[in-house]
């Protein structure tokens, strides 16, 4: 009975210690991602469509915080760069100059350099996409 207390008791305070260390990660990471989007709100008035996506990818690639915080928020962080200005004009051009544009393949050459890291590859391609839908509901107001 004693043995049992004592390993029950091993297990509650091991996972207190690591479920304390999990939030307190939660936290820092989640103050470093306002921060940065805070930041890439001001970058993106200066950055064309393309320059926001390569910011946040290279942003994405040393992101300092929580690697699964970091993957969600990178739509939200370049969301953030596109949305600092009016692009209309950037995206009829973006959208007349590919071809690609309205199909599956669009982002796919675009990409390629990132291809030995499929988190960084996927991340590349859901900006590009995004961009693409940004990018009509501009021109559609």
């Amino acid at each position: 009975m004693k043995t049992a207390i004592i390993i029950l008791s091993l297990v509650f305070i091991t996972s207190l210690a690591f479920g304390t260390f999990a939030y307190i990660t939660f936290r820092n990471s989640e103050a470093i991602l306002t921060a940065k989007a805070d930041e890439f709100t001001e970058k993106g008035k200066n950055l064309s469509i393309p320059e926001c996506i390569q910011e946040v990818l290279d942003w994405e690639k040393t992101c300092p915080a929580m690697q699964v915080l970091c993957d969600h928020y990178a739509l939200k962080i370049w969301g953030n760069c596109f949305e600092s200005k009016s692009r209309k004009e950037e995206c009829s051009d973006l959208i007349k100059a590919d071809p690609a544009v309205h199909t599956s393949r669009y982002g796919v050459a675009q990409c390629e350099p990132y291809r030995p890291s499929k988190r960084i590859v996927k991340i590349c391609g859901q900006l590009h996409m995004a961009s693409i839908d940004f990018c009509e509901k501009a021109l559609s107001l």
